[in-house]
């Protein structure tokens, strides 16, 4: 079942959000901050202009779309940007995202949908992002030290 995230939900997706970051260990220099995913995940949960909602099976959470709500720098309106995807059984994530670009579509004072996907991720993400209306636009350069 997809549904609306509510604070209940915060341990088990600081726990995903925890399992997507050692999964996907894309950079081993950063440390994963327990105490960072769980600040934020509240400030989204409880806030009613950001999106969380999560996939349950059988009463448990094993998946997760979050998306963070601000303004863009030099144009009005506001983005959208996916801070996390991450689901335990397959199939859950194309349905959460299904949800989150309904929801995108639904607001009028969002401009802009940014989702950001991992280098070694499988390409059927982005093939599938493409799908629900998304470009392939502006590459991400990272440094990390």
């Amino acid at each position: 079942m997809i549904r609306k995230a509510v604070p209940g939900d915060i341990d088990i997706i600081v726990e995903l959000g925890i399992e997507s970051m050692e999964v996907n260990a894309q950079y081993p220099e950063l440390l994963v901050s327990e105490s960072r995913i769980r600040e934020l995940m509240r400030e989204l949960v409880s806030g009613s202009s950001h999106f969380v909602w999560v996939d349950e099976i059988g009463g448990r959470v094993v998946g997760v779309v979050c998306g963070m709500v601000h303004d863009i720098m030099f144009y009005e309106r506001k983005q959208l940007s996916v801070v996390m995807l991450y689901c335990r059984e397959p199939g859950g994530g194309g349905f959460l995202v299904r949800k989150m670009m309904k929801w995108f579509r639904s607001r009028p004072a969002l401009k802009a949908c940014v989702f950001s996907v991992e280098n070694g991720l499988d390409d059927k993400i982005g093939e599938f992002l493409i799908k629900m209306g998304l470009q392939r636009k502006l590459p991400t350069y990272i440094g990390v030290k």
